[in-house]
């Protein structure tokens, strides 16, 4: 059934009654609230869904103040709460409480200085007309206050200075008007705290006493003249809130004057105030072209340049930017001295990346401003046709690239090819397929592989086509120095002739590298390509190389082929071409140069070996790590095979022994990221990366163990590099600790079958003797405190520790054959100690391992050799990293410490070394 109309309206009407009495606040229960209360009560009320709920609550408050109803606070709460400029004006504005007013005073201020409170406060204050009347009814303490609270939106920029400074030189213009202003008292000395909000020409005219401005009258040139204090108090607060305006006024002025004498020294002074004020000076001089010609390396320097990097950054203002660079581009073309040679040398525009960041030319500025979206196009290709084409050619394209993200970089290179003087070629949008533009043109290697790999591959196979023949001619060196990619396309010899060779096969199998699995459009069938690398270019250097008839011409072509199957990401390839340099090995010199540290641990390789950014699923992955683990092995094979030759030195292939803990390195710092990217457990992780790892360590432990390889060094203990030194840096998950647990099993047990081999006493080996290795090589020393969670290494350490005393304290056997059995092989009492001090094993913790050890080593490992004093003595110098030992020990070991160190803090352990006592800090 539908309702009358009248109906609704009296149920809307009731309900809006209705509001407006919810929206009362309670005084009672407001003024006997605590402050925290009151707060509560006050927002209730400001959330309230009544129209004007603000001001409702506003009007309530200021009338029980009034009243005497309520106390002052509530309202002070009320005025942090509402945030609304209509509420502190009326606060300001009531004619009860001047308590109330003052502090209303310091809100006030606020939000006459930000940019969104300007307008609506000085709206609700009526103008400068309301402004005015509500002046002539303060008291002379109360009026002060206000203008305070004006004066103090003197030095606030924002993007309402301007309106905030015409507005405050609307009020004082009309205070001191005296038919607008019905204030009658002399109150030209307060009205004058008010200049320095002004414009500033107004503010400058009004200070300067003799001043003719029509707007100025006489009795404020009198009061400036007969107080000079005033003048200079006033003067000096206008100078300070319009120092970058005046400054520009007083230049604008000499630039104007018909003498036009301009120094230098005034110009380079007023840079000095403010970053601001230096874009003003540059407008100034740049519509000044004598003075520009004049000083144009003063000027480049200590204002275009700074300038420059500036409005290149991408948080800049992005309309000063705009007129800066729109300036600067019609200043290079009225001035091109901007591109004298030597300036651009020292600026570092013909220089590489060895600039340093704060000799930035002015080149890569104007780039990085095009790659922030800062600069258009057009601006751009005005500048570059702008550069002189002697210079053009020293401008390096591998340094401009890098100032912009990849994705820019093909549009930045087609804009400079274009617009540049010295070369004014089109090569055409990334989806171009001719090549004839580019006959004429030689781009770097580096230049490629700066380029997202579609437009790189595009831009490769077409600079093919533009010249035909294998010399891939069109291709540059580059300086590979702070490149990751290391010398991979750089091929180099010890002829001055070939010293520079840029090898085009290598960058082509690069960029078309794992090209399947990418959803790149590719102009050439890349498996086609792939083959002709794999099997008619690597054959072909292969060739070269064993027809060489030098060893550097042998070593240059060995390399090449090494060199393209690592760019190429063929591993397959890489071992096939490993166990085809085998018959280098009677060859010195080619050994050198090709198993050195610049060949076998430059990045690309380590990446590919570490096979941890190939593959897409488990299978390949696990594929790419026994191919990697292959690889591995045959090097550490072809050193082996090499022992017996008389050229053989060991020194040669520390890069190959180096090159396996590298490796591993890698596997452990990077398998985490492979297991979120393919959402693998725990055990996933272990079986496909850590377990195969696992297996090629001891493998190449095996090999290196074998009889006839003794002179490869590494059958003693301490032998076989584990870890690089480096290694400080990896994280010990609980996946890297069991991995490092379980690989001192196996090496504990590859060790004792090794020795029982050697010699047949050695299995039969009694307490404390061990059979394998000793507890100190099972673990990266660096790393004791991480083996708490090694379980074997716990074990291994325990049995030491706590070792048959009887056996302990027995005498060393005496025969030779004893002695050579046990040789190096004994463990460390103290590295044990300090592995089982660390034990997370159990439910004892560090204090409770350090008695236990501790009681043990004092009253079963020492016997009756030594007296407890004696004892406890020794036994003080072997304990390792004793937390808080008064804590753990007897106040009776204190005593006996103390008289072996009488410097020494009774609270703190300490350890001998090299026969002094040095205190360690507790872990």
């Amino acid at each position: 059934m539908k309702r009358p109309a009248a109906f609704t309206c009296l149920r809307r009407t009731i309900s809006s009654v209705t509001a407006a009495a919810t929206s009362k606040i309670d005084i009672r229960r407001l003024r006997d609230a605590k402050p925290a209360d009151q707060a509560v009560l006050l927002r209730r009320a400001l959330a309230s869904p009544t129209a004007n709920n603000t001001s409702i609550t506003s009007q309530q408050l200021l009338d029980s103040v009034a009243t005497g109803s309520l106390p002052d606070l509530p309202v002070r709460t009320w005025l942090s709460i509402a945030e609304d400029p209509r509420v502190t004006v009326a606060v300001v504005c009531q004619q009860h409480s001047v308590t109330l007013r003052r502090l209303a005073m310091p809100v006030l201020t606020a939000q006459l200085r930000g940019d969104a409170t300007f307008k609506p406060t000085w709206d609700a204050l009526g103008g400068s007309e309301g402004i005015v009347k509500l002046l002539s009814q303060f008291s002379m303490t109360d009026l002060r206050l206000f203008i305070r609270s004006l004066r103090g939106t003197a030095f606030v920029g924002g993007q309402t200075r301007t309106e905030r400074q015409q507005r405050m030189g609307e009020l004082f213009m009309m205070l001191n008007d005296g038919n607008r202003n019905p204030d009658k008292r002399p109150l030209d000395v307060e009205y004058a705290n008010l200049l320095p909000s002004c414009p500033p020409e107004m503010a400058l005219a009004w200070t300067d006493q003799n001043s003719v401005h029509e707007s100025v009258p006489l009795r404020w040139r009198e009061l400036l003249a007969d107080n000079q204090m005033v003048r200079k108090s006033v003067l000096k607060r206008v100078i300070r809130a319009h120092r970058t305006a005046i400054i520009e006024i007083d230049l604008r002025k000499s630039f104007s004057a018909s003498e036009n004498k301009v120094s230098w020294e005034k110009v380079r002074r007023s840079l000095t105030h403010s970053q601001g004020l230096r874009l003003k000076v540059f407008q100034l001089l740049a519509a000044n072209n004598d003075f520009y010609r004049t000083h144009i390396g003063d000027i480049r320097d200590k204002v275009i340049l700074p300038l420059a990097r500036q409005y290149s950054r991408r948080r800049c203002d992005p309309k000063a930017a705009s007129e800066f660079w729109s300036l600067l581009i019609e200043a290079l073309k009225d001035c091109p001295a901007l591109f004298d040679y030597n300036a651009i040398e020292n600026q570092g525009i013909c220089i590489h990346d060895s600039v340093p960041r704060h000799r930035r030319s002015l080149f890569e500025y104007v780039v990085r401003a095009w790659g922030h979206n800062l600069l258009p196009d057009a601006k751009l290709a005005t500048y570059l046709e702008a550069f002189p084409k002697r210079e053009s050619k020293h401008i390096s394209v591998e340094v401009i690239l890098k100032q912009v993200p990849r994705d820019k970089r093909y549009a930045l290179l087609r804009l400079f090819f274009k617009h540049n003087r010295g070369y004014q070629l089109e090569i055409g949008p990334p989806s171009s397929r001719s090549g004839y533009m580019l006959r004429e043109l030689k781009i770097s290697i580096e230049v490629f592989l700066l380029l997202p790999r579609p437009e790189a591959i595009n831009l490769f196979e077409r600079l093919q086509d533009a010249h035909p023949g294998y010399g891939y001619s069109a291709l540059e060196p580059w300086h590979y120095e702070q490149s990751e990619l290391g010398n991979l396309f750089q091929l180099s010899t010890n002829n001055e002739d070939e010293s520079l060779n840029p090898d085009g096969p290598a960058l082509r199998g690069f960029l078309l590298r794992n090209i399947s699995h990418s959803p790149i459009h590719c102009p050439v069938d890349p498996r086609h390509v792939r083959n002709h690398l794999r099997v008619t270019e690597l054959s072909r250097r292969k060739s070269l190389s064993q027809q060489g008839r030098t060893a550097e011409v042998r070593a240059f072509w060995a390399i090449a082929a090494c060199r393209l199957c690592i760019a190429m990401e063929d591993i397959d390839a890489y071992v096939n071409t490993l166990i085809w340099a085998r018959r280098f090995n009677k060859d010195a010199m080619v050994l050198k140069s090709l198993y050195n540290y610049q060949e076998l641990h430059i990045p690309p390789l380590l990446r590919l070996l570490s096979a941890m950014d190939a593959g897409h699923t488990t299978a390949d992955i696990r594929e790419n790590i026994q191919k990697a683990n292959k690889v591995l092995m045959t090097l550490l094979e072809t050193a082996a095979m090499t022992v017996d030759l008389p050229s053989f030195c060991r020194s040669d292939w520390e890069s190959v022994y180096q090159l396996i803990p590298k490796v591993v390195e890698l596997r452990l710092k990077n398998y985490q990221n492979m297991q979120v990217k393919m959402k693998w457990s725990d055990g996933q992780v272990f079986n496909v990366i850590l377990q195969p790892t696992l297996d090629m360590m001891v493998a190449a432990e095996s090999l290196i163990l074998r009889p006839g390889n003794r002179r490869l060094g590494f059958q003693s203990p301490n032998g076989f590099p584990l870890f690089t030194k480096s290694s400080s840096t990896m994280e010990f998950t609980p996946l890297v600790v069991t991995f490092l647990d379980t690989l001192a099993y196996n090496r504990d047990s590859l060790w004792a079958g090794f020795r029982a081999r050697l010699d047949a006493e050695a299995s039969t080996l009694q307490v404390p003797w061990p059979k394998g290795l000793p507890v100190q090589c099972l673990w990266p020393e660096h790393h004791i405190i991480q083996a708490g969670d090694a379980s074997y290494l716990q074990k291994r350490a325990q049995d030491v520790v706590f070792c048959d005393p009887q056996a302990a304290l027995s005498p060393a056997p005496s025969s030779a054959k004893a002695h050579a059995s046990i040789g190096v092989f004994v463990d460390d009492w103290s590295v044990a100690l300090r592995i089982y001090l660390h034990g997370k094993n159990g439910d004892s913790n560090y204090e409770t391992r350090l008695k236990t050890a501790w009681d043990y080593a004092l009253y079963h490992l020492t016997g009756d050799r030594m007296s407890t004093e004696e004892a406890q003595r020794f036994w003080a110098q072997v304990f390792p990293y004793a937390a808080s030992i008064a804590k753990v020990l007897d106040e009776d070991v204190l005593v006996v410490v103390t008289l072996i160190s009488p410097n020494m803090n009774p609270m703190n352990y300490q350890e001998q070394q090299n026969g002094t006592l040095i205190q360690l800090i507790t872990p």
